[in-house]
């Protein structure tokens, strides 16, 4: 489930596909984007390109604002990097 953490900040946990789309974007909608926001994904289990839409989308709709994906697990990490989200998003993989 997401939750959001401030109007700055989102976590997401478990698995997220199509079926979840329109929760993912819901709490997308929700960030404030005032400022520097964070999308909390260490317990993400499952993500399909729901996902990485959804955040692609983010990125183009808040130019010059930073968005840090913060701790994907391992197997995310590899599909981010994969599709070079690195060059749309901080990413931070350790604390």
């Amino acid at each position: 489930m997401g939750k959001p953490r401030d109007a700055n900040r989102v976590a997401l946990d478990g698995a997220w596909d199509l079926a979840r789309k329109d929760e993912l974007t819901a709490l997308f909608d929700g960030l404030k984007m005032d400022g520097d926001a964070t999308i909390d994904l260490r317990g993400v289990t499952y993500a399909d390109s729901t996902v990485l839409a959804a955040l692609a989308g983010l990125a183009q709709r808040f130019k010059g604002i930073t968005i840090t994906l913060f701790r994907p697990p391992p197997q995310i990490l590899r599909l981010l990097k994969l599709v070079e989200f690195e060059k749309l998003f901080k990413i931070v993989d350790d604390d």
